[in-house]
């Protein structure tokens, strides 16, 4: 099911490139921005290592792919808790990147030259593009998670 969140992803990238929707040929390069991938793992991270959730995060990836043979209830309510977490650092951490840098075009172009503002303007949304297809790949770890949980849940009610 996660691989289908993924081929999904590129369906999109292919459509918008065969319907011709403006991006140029070898437009791959040009959503590459490795520092802002930095600065949402700058955010990102530190914030899941302050909540004391970092094990827990890397655990949900292990339960999810089931590497984790046996695990309990609560391993999975900290899991889940750590995906909150990191969803919604990522969010946040999108939209900080996006107003620095915002703040940072706006300190150097003085003047209004409209090519300068497209190229830079492009650049600027990709932290929150970056942040948003994060969050597509975490959603499905997630809702499985919590799946199981309910299903634990009801299997206890039962006996």
């Amino acid at each position: 099911m996660y691989l289908f969140v993924i081929i999904g992803l590129i369906a999109v990238f292919v459509f918008v490139e065969g319907a011709g929707m403006g991006f140029p040929a070898g437009w791959i390069t040009m959503i590459w921005d490795v520092p802002s991938l930095l600065m949402l793992a700058f955010i990102t991270l530190p914030v899941l290592l302050a909540s004391g959730l970092g094990k827990d995060f890397l655990n949900a990836f292990r339960l999810f792919f089931g590497k984790k043979e046996y695990s309990g209830l609560a391993e999975r309510k900290k899991a889940i808790e750590a995906l909150d977490v990191a969803i919604k650092s990522l969010r946040a951490g999108g939209i900080i990147t996006v107003l620095l840098q915002f703040i940072g075009i706006c300190n150097v172009l003085k003047e209004f030259d409209i090519l300068k503002w497209q190229a830079n303007m492009a650049v600027l949304l990709l932290p929150l593009v970056y942040a948003y297809m994060l969050n597509l790949l975490l959603l499905p770890i997630k809702s499985r998670l919590s799946k199981e949980v309910i299903d634990y849940m009801n299997d206890v009610e039962e006996i």
